[in-house]
């Protein structure tokens, strides 16, 4: 359906990337804008506008806001937590143990991301650089 005039697809809301492109540029000259067509090559995502692999950028992780309620003014009548009598040695082996036991779930953690990874591939195009598209 390429060659169809901007009015056109406009009223019937029908058309290919082509007819799309210049629908959109004719708009954007009229409103005064310098819009230009590009043709060219394009992936089989971007042809069939495929986003299911694309990450929402809506759903990103932002930073986590850090609420300040559980802290009160400290005064010096406050009574003082016991010391902590254990020796300096054993706090850092029960700190090295639980650094490695977290590498260790991180390090399966990623394998499986790898394993997921590698099942959600796309299978490979066989029309890969033969693609039309406009922009």
């Amino acid at each position: 359906s390429s060659g169809i005039n901007a009015e056109y697809g406009l009223a019937q809301q029908k058309g290919n990337c082509f007819d799309f492109s210049t629908l959109l540029c004719s708009l954007l000259l009229g409103a005064g804008y310098d819009a230009y067509c590009v043709c060219g090559y394009a992936t089989r995502e971007v042809t069939l506008m495929d986003q299911s692999r694309s990450e929402c950028p809506l759903l990103k992780k932002g930073d986590a806001v850090v609420e300040e309620a559980g802290k009160t003014k400290e005064s010096k009548y406050d009574v003082k937590p016991p010391r902590d009598l254990r020796s300096k040695y054993l706090i850092k082996m029960e700190e090295r143990k639980v650094q490695e036991r977290l590498d260790e779930e991180q390090r399966i953690k990623d394998i499986e991301l790898g394993k997921i990874a590698e099942l959600e591939k796309p299978a490979p195009d066989e029309l890969y650089g033969m693609r039309v598209h406009c922009w």
